[in-house]
């Protein structure tokens, strides 16, 4: 399977945090940011990988 990934370097990735002193020895923070999503290496990794006699895991994208 063949997926044709957007590569644009120019997205905007917002990121905003708020900060609440409740006392001078609490304080409590709300914080809103967006990330890209990866895979990770198991799912991107090729080869089998053996779990027990009948079961293997190989990665979705090779």
């Amino acid at each position: 399977m063949i997926k044709n990934v957007k590569r644009d370097y120019t997205d905007f990735f917002p990121s905003a945090g708020v900060t609440f002193n409740v006392n001078p020895s609490h304080a409590t923070s709300l914080v809103f940011s967006s990330r890209i999503d990866r895979l990770n290496y198991q799912e991107l990794n090729p080869f089998e990988n053996k779990l027990d006699e009948l079961s293997f895991r190989k990665g979705i994208h090779s």
